[in-house]
Parts: structure tokens; sequence; C-alpha cells
């Protein structure tokens, strides 16, 4: 049956549809084809979160690597964006567009002087995680839909994590271990699914502030907030104390958060893992170990302290890569303006075998060693859009969570390259896709292209 759209159709019995009723069956026809599409998307949408977050996972799987199955992903989404969405711009947008349009100009530009392995490694390790923000931006519609993929998130981290645990009970992760070793205080710092040990610790801070803000069931958040203190004491991370404390200042900062709850929770929450230490005691034993590094390092016990780390990241090696940056450059003055390379700072530099290439541990440094005091000026000016919009939703549980993450991160920023750490990074770019779009106020652009 073919229904026209003009001054109305004919059913089989020869009856004239209302002109109405020829407008909107269309119309409703479309709506729910639009529906499905964008069903669809957001369910490869979390495919891809998956295989981002679970980055190691393509050493057991090597169908994820061989068949590109994340560049595969983006692709195609980044498509569909592209295509088959509105994109309501701002300010945040037009600086996000900016911050990927630089990147491939720092692309170019390394392939120019260093050779088309350090640009394509350089980039695609650059946007790993990046891409996920312009999708984010777009795909998710309301507050609900934040929620969820928050939630998603704290679920694969949660997962992700618990390698760390099991091999303290002398489980054999081979595939993921490698050979890696990493000590502190004479103990064991377990690589997990998330990476090396660090990034568990931090990601548990994030797990932290989502289940005592952005959780409403008290029981939920206790079962989130046990995940997230197993994650922090199993990482042995100086930063990961530093971050609890952060979150525990955020929680006050936000008067209407309820001190009553949050005793609550993070009693409820101990209490899970005092129940797992007496059916399990081995891992109490890990467990109590690795609280009494962790506190001991902070204070520089076991080695240098948590100031003196900040103050080896953020001042002197970020002066290392300035030196490097002005040995490599002609012009020593336009390098600070305009930047290096992917081949001068970075995690893909180290790898290619760069001699001297640097790994900075500071996002912001790492920013201003590949792109100058420009590309830090548009990275700084994004952040700062995607605070203060995100700063409007205060009053929303799932707003004080996800500022508390993002404050986290940008703070972990400084000491960690957390804009291309999988696990970190994903969760700070889906941040600020969200607080970009509109998914806070419920009014992102609807397919309407398809």
């Amino acid at each position: 049956m073919t229904i026209s759209t003009g001054s109305g159709g004919r059913s089989p019995e020869g009856q004239q549809t209302p002109p109405s009723e020829a407008r909107i069956l269309p119309r409703i026809t479309k709506r729910l084809g639009e529906v499905t599409s964008r069903e669809v998307d957001l369910i490869l949408f979390a495919v891809l979160l998956f295989f981002v977050v679970f980055y190691e996972l393509q050493n057991v799987w090597g169908f994820v690597s061989a068949f590109k199955v994340r560049e595969v992903l983006y692709l195609y989404l980044m498509v569909r964006v592209l295509t088959a969405y509105r994109v309501q711009v701002n300010l945040g947008v037009i600086l996000l567009f900016l911050f990927f349009l630089y990147a491939s100009f720092v692309a170019l530009h390394t392939w120019l002087g260093y050779g088309s392995e350090f640009a394509i490694r350089g980039f695609l390790r650059w946007v790993n995680t990046a891409l996920l923000a312009p999708i984010a931006l777009v795909l998710f519609r309301d507050m609900e839909a934040a929620r969820k993929v928050l939630y998603f998130w704290v679920a694969l981290v949660a997962l992700g994590a618990m390698a760390g645990p099991y091999q303290c009970l002398g489980g054999q992760l081979d595939w993921l271990v490698r050979g890696y070793v990493s000590l502190r205080g004479g103990v064991i710092r377990f690589k997990t699914l998330l990476g090396e040990p660090n990034v568990g610790g931090m990601a548990g801070v994030m797990m932290l502030g989502i289940g005592l803000m952005g959780i409403r069931s008290a029981i939920a958040a206790s079962v989130v907030v046990a995940f997230a203190l197993l994650m922090m004491v199993f990482s042995v991370s100086k930063a990961a104390l530093a971050g609890s404390i952060i979150v525990a200042a955020l929680s006050l900062w936000h008067s209407d958060v309820s001190i009553k709850k949050t005793v609550q929770i993070l009693a409820i929450g101990a209490s899970l893992i005092g129940v797992v230490i007496v059916m399990i005691p081995d891992l109490g034993r890990c467990l109590f170990t690795r609280l009494d590094v962790s506190v001991r390092s902070f204070f520089g016990a076991a080695e240098g302290n948590a100031v003196d780390d900040v103050y080896d990241r953020v001042v002197r090696m970020t002066m290392e890569g300035i030196d490097v940056l002005q040995r490599e450059s002609k012009s020593p003055v336009l390098a600070l303006l305009l930047g290096g390379s992917f081949a001068i700072a970075g995690s893909a530099a180290v790898e290619v075998g760069r001699r001297q290439a640097i790994l900075p541990h500071n996002s912001f440094s790492e920013v201003f060693l590949v792109g100058g005091a420009l590309y830090l000026l548009i990275f700084v000016g994004l952040l700062a859009v995607a605070y203060v919009r995100l700063s409007k939703y205060h009053r929303s549980d799932i707003g004080k969570a996800a500022r508390c993450a993002f404050i986290c991160s940008v703070l972990f920023a400084m000491t960690y390259p957390v804009i291309y750490a999988p696990a970190l990074g994903a969760l700070f770019w889906l941040i600020v896709g969200v607080s970009l779009g509109d998914a806070m106020n419920g009014k992102s652009g609807i397919a309407d292209r398809v």
C-alpha cells in the first residue's frame, strides 16, 4: 500500500485517507526508524566503550587488533554522527573541533619531520579515547542516558580491577602481565585489565565519588564504594589516597549531600569488605599489607612522598621536556608557541624507541610539548567550558557525580596522561562530551537525516 502525502491517499477499499492521517503515518514510520537506528548506535557505542576500557584484552583476543574492531566502530559511529544527527554548535563544540583539528596539524608536522610511524602511532594514541566525546555529545539525549553510560563505565572498571585480587590469591594472568613488574615498599603492584596499577587506584577514586553522590540506592552505592575501596588499596597508589581526600572535600562542598547517608554508605561498603575478608582471609592479608605500604609511601616512609611526586611531574619533567623541545626545534620561540610533535613527547614515541622522547606523566605538559602554548590554550578553554556547563546541574545527583569525576580527572591529569589512558580517558572524554551536548537538559540532536 502506498500512502501519498498530498491531498490524501486511498485505502484498498477505495476510501480516501484523511489528509491529517496521510501526513501523520509517514512521520510515525520515520520516527520509529529513527528510534531503532539510534538504539543500534547506542548498543554499538557500548561495545566500543567495552573495548576501549579493556584495551588489554587485545593481548588474548587477537581479532580486536587484527580486524581493527575499535577503529571500525569509531569510523561507523563518527559517520553516523556527521550524517544522521543534528549538532547544536556552542563554544565547547567549537573548542572540541579545534582540539582534533590541531591534533591533525601535529600529526602532519610529525610526519614531515620524523616519518609516518611516529605520526600515525602518535595520532592514534592521542585520539584513542578523545573520539568518544563527539559521539557522546550527540548520542545521549537526556539525564537518564548519561546516568546509564556512567553506570556502565563503573561496571566495566570494577570488573577489570578484580584481576588484582585474583592475582593476589595466586591466580595466573601471564597473557596480561607479560613480564610486567611493579613494586612499592616490597609488595607487588598488580597490572589489571585497566592497565598499570595507578589506573586502578585513580579509577577507584572516580567510583568512590560516583557511589557517594550519583547513585540513588544506598545498597547499590555501598557495593560500588566497596569495589572502589578495594581498587584504591590494591593499586598501592599515592594518587588514590590523595584522590580520596579530594572526593571527601567535594562531598562536603555539596551542602545538599547528606552526611548521614554518606556515612551509612561508607559503613555498609566497609562491612561488605569485612565479610569478604572473613570468608577469604588471604585476601585480607593482601589488603592490609597494601594499605600499610600505601600510607607509608604517601608520607615518604617507603619512598618519595606524594608532594615530591607532584613536583617531579609538574615541574622537573616539564622542564626536561621543554629542553628536548628547544633542542629539536630550529626556532625555540616558535616551538614554544606551536609545539614540537608526537615524536617529542608521549607514550607512542617512547614505545617506537626514540631516545630523545620524554613521557611527562602530565597531560597538560604533554599537550604543551606536542602542540605548544596555542594547543594548551585550546585544551584549557575546553575544560573551562565543560566545567561551567557541568556546574549548572550541581543539584542533580548524576550532575554532582559527573562534576566530581571531572574535577578528579583534571587534577589527576597533572600527574598522569589521563587524556589518552584507556579507562581513565574514557570517563574523562565521556563527561566532556555529555557536558558539551544537551543531554543534561534533554535537548540533544535527534536523528533527522536517516
